[in-house]
C-alpha cells in the first residue's frame, strides 16, 4: 500500500469523529430553538418544561462535543504514528547510492513536520465544518442575541478566562513532556540518517533499531500526546461550555428586563458570531498549508519508490554456527555517475580473502578506496561481476551480515542495535581496553556519554563492532585520528589478536610503516587493482 492509498483508507477512519461533528451542531440548534418559545412562554409549567428540555439538551451538547474532539485526537495520533512509521520503513531499506544522493534535510522535514501537518488536516477540517454548522445556526437565530449586558459579558468572560489559564498550568507539564518525547524521536531519526550504512549493512540491527528504538518512541510519544490532548480537550470544553452557558443564561434572563431591543440583539450576535468566525479565519490558511505537506509526502514517497528498496534476507552467513572461509570477487564493476563529472568506474577487479588473514588497502586520494568498500560489503551494488562465499555463488547483499565495519564517516549509535542478552561487565571490559573508562560506561544498556573527540568515538566504535563478532571486519582509516599510542597499539595488538581469533580483517590505511603487519597490501589507482 501506497502513502496515497494509506491516506486514502486513513481518512475513512476520520468519517466517524466527522460525523460526530453534527451532533453538537444539532444541539447547539436545538438550543437555540428551545430559547423562542420558552422566552415568549408566561406559563409556570411551561417555563419549568422548557427550563428542563434546555438543561438536557445542553448537557447532550457538552458529551457530543467533548466526544467528537476525542475521537479526533485519537485519529489524528494514530495517522501520525502510522505515517512515520511507514516512511521510515521505506527510508530504512533505500539503497546507499540513492541515500547518498538524496536531500536529507527535505527528508526530516517531511518525516517530522510534514507528517504532522497532514495528519492534523482531518482535524482543521472537522473542526472548521463544525464551525460553519455554528455559524449557521447563530445566523438562524440571529433575532434572539443581545448586547445590553456588556458588563455581565465581561465578568463572565473574565471568569472563563482565569479558569482556562489556571487548568493550562496544570497541564504545562504534560506539554513539556511530549516536547521530551519528540526531541527522542528526532534523535532517533538522526541516527537513522546517520548511520544509515551500519544499519544497512546489520539487518539485525536495522530490525532492532527500528522495534525497538524508533517504534517504541512514537509508541510513547502517542500515548502521552493522546494524554496531553484528553487534558487541553477537557480544559478547553469546560470553558467552552461555561462561556456558552452564561451567554445563553444572559439571554434567558435579559428579556425580562424589558430593556433589550431588536437592534441591542443583532449586536450580540457580533459577539456569538465571533468564535466561528475565528476559527475559520485561523484554520484555513493552515489547512492550504496541510495540503502542501501532503504534496511534499507525495514526492518524498515517489523518490523512494524510484530507489526500489530491497527485499532481502540475510543468508547463514548472519547466522549462529556460520563458519567464513573464504570470500571471493570476481571480475566486480562499479559505476558512479557524477553530475558535472565524468564518470568515476571501479574495475573490473579480482579479489580474494580468506579467513584469519589481514588485507591492507592503500592508495591516493580519489582511488576508490572507500567505494571499494562499500562495494566488498555489499552496500553498493555489482553492475557486473560475480561473488562467492565458500566456494557458492550468492548475491553479495544477502551476506551483508559477514562483516562488522568501522567507515571513515561512521555513526556512533548510543545503543548497541541487533544484539540480545548483551552482556554490560564485558563491554565495559572492552571500554578499559580501549582507555575510555574515565570517559564513558556503558549502563542500562546504553552508553553513558557520546560526547568525546572523534578518536575517543572511534575506539567506541570499535567496541560495538567487536561486540558484534562478526567474521570479517572492515576498517576504513581507522586509526587516523588516533595518538601514536593508540595507533601502535592497533596495528601490532588489537589486529593480531583479531586474525588469532580467526577473523578477517580488511583495512584502509596509509600507514606504510606498519605495513608489515598485514599479509597482503592491495593498492589501488584510478578504480584499479596494482599488482
Amino acid at each position: 500500500m501506497n502513502l496515497r492509498e494509506l491516506l486514502k483508507n486513513k481518512s475513512l477512519v476520520t468519517l466517524k469523529p466527522l460525523r460526530s461533528a453534527f451532533l453538537p451542531s444539532l444541539c447547539a440548534t436545538g438550543l437555540c430553538l428551545i430559547l423562542y418559545p420558552a422566552s415568549a412562554t408566561t406559563g409556570g409549567k411551561s417555563e419549568l418544561r422548557f427550563f428542563f428540555l434546555f438543561i438536557l439538551t445542553f448537557l447532550m451538547y457538552v458529551i457530543f462535543y467533548l466526544q467528537f474532539n476525542k475521537d479526533i485526537a485519537h485519529s489524528v495520533e494514530h495517522l501520525i504514528a502510522e505515517i512515520r512509521l511507514k516512511l521510515i520503513d521505506r527510508v530504512r531499506l533505500m539503497d546507499l547510492h540513492f541515500f547518498e544522493k538524496a536531500d536529507r534535510e527535505s527528508i526530516y522535514t517531511v518525516l517530522t513536520l510534514d507528517a504532522k501537518a497532514v495528519a492534523e488536516i482531518s482535524h482543521l477540517i472537522a473542526v472548521t465544518i463544525q464551525a460553519v454548522l455554528t455559524l449557521a445556526v447563530s445566523l438562524g437565530y440571529m433575532g434572539f442575541m443581545f448586547l445590553p449586558a456588556a458588563v455581565l459579558i465581561v465578568i463572565s468572560g473574565a471568569l472563563v478566562g482565569m479558569i482556562y489559564a489556571f487548568n493550562q498550568i496544570l497541564i504545562r507539564d504534560f506539554v513539556y513532556k511530549v516536547r521530551d518525547r519528540e526531541k527522542e524521536l528526532f534523535e532517533a531519526v538522526g541516527h537513522l540518517l546517520d548511520g544509515f550504512k551500519e544499519l544497512r549493512v546489520n539487518n539485525r540491527k536495522s530490525d532492532d533499531f527500528f522495534h525497538r528504538r524508533f517504534k517504541q518512541s512514537a509508541s510513547q510519544l502517542r500515548a502521552l500526546r493522546l494524554q496531553s490532548g484528553s487534558h487541553l480537550i477537557d480544559n478547553y470544553t469546560l470553558t467552552y461550555s461555561l462561556w456558552q452557558a452564561m451567554l445563553i443564561a444572559i439571554a434567558m434572563i435579559m428579556p425580562f428586563t424589558g430593556i433589550v431591543s431588536g437592534n441591542l440583539l443583532m449586536t450580540f450576535v457580533g459577539l456569538v458570531l465571533d468564535m466561528p468566525i475565528s476559527l475559520l479565519i485561523g484554520y484555513i490558511p493552515r489547512i492550504l498549508a496541510a495540503l502542501i505537506s501532503i504534496q511534499r509526502l507525495y514526492e518524498l514517497e515517489k523518490i523512494l519508490a524510484e530507489t526500489q528498496p530491497e527485499v532481502w534476507e540475510e543468508t547463514a552467513s548472519a547466522t549462529e554456527g556460520f563458519r567464513f572461509e573464504n570470500c571471493r570477487y570476481e571480475q566486480i564493476v562499479f559505476r558512479y555517475e557524477q553530475e558535472e563529472r565524468r564518470a568515476f568506474s571501479l574495475g573490473p577487479l579480482n579479489l580474494s580473502v580468506q579467513t584469519g588473514e589481514i588485507v591492507f588497502i592503500t592508495g591516493g586520494n580519489g582511488s576508490g578506496k572507500t567505494t571499494l568498500i562499500k562495494l566488498l560489503t555489499g552496500l553498493y551494488p555489482l553492475h557486473s561481476g560475480q561473488f562467492f562465499l565458500n566456494g557458492a555463488e550468492t548475491d553479495i547483499r544477502n551476506c551483508r551480515g559477514l562483516f562488522a565495519a568501522v567507515f571513515y564517516d561512521f555513526h556512533l549509535f548510543d545503543r548497541l542495535y541487533g544484539l540480545k542478552d548483551i552482556d554490560a561487565d564485558k563491554v565495559n571490559g572492552l571500554i578499559k581496553l580501549m582507555g575510555l573508562e574515565n570517559k564513558v560506561r556503558f549502563e542500562g544498556n546504553r552508553f553513558s556519554t557520546l560526547d568525546l573527540s572523534t578518536g575517543q568515538r572511534k575506539r567506541l566504535a570499535m567496541v560495538a563492532a567487536m561486540m558484534e563478532d562478526k567474521p570479517v571486519y572492515v576498517f576504513d582509516e581507522w586509526a587516523a585520528e588516533q595518538d601514536p599510542h593508540f595507533r601502535q597499539y592497533f596495528y601490532e595488538t588489537l589486529l593480531p589478536s583479531f586474525k588469532a581469533q580467526g577473523k578477517t580483517v580488511i583495512a584502509v590505511t596509509h600507514d606504510d610503516r606498519y605495513f608489515h603487519v598485514a599479509d597482503r597490501v592491495i593498492k589501488l589507482e584510478y578504480g584499479q587493482l596494482l599488482k
